[in-house]
């Protein structure tokens, strides 16, 4: 589950697409 907005202790994968997805929104 990826959530948007939201910052969550994501393993592998979900993770890195969190942060990028973070950066892509700033």
């Amino acid at each position: 589950m990826i959530r948007m907005g939201n910052i969550m202790p994501l393993n592998g994968k979900q993770g890195q697409i969190c942060v990028n997805y973070r950066k892509m929104n700033e």
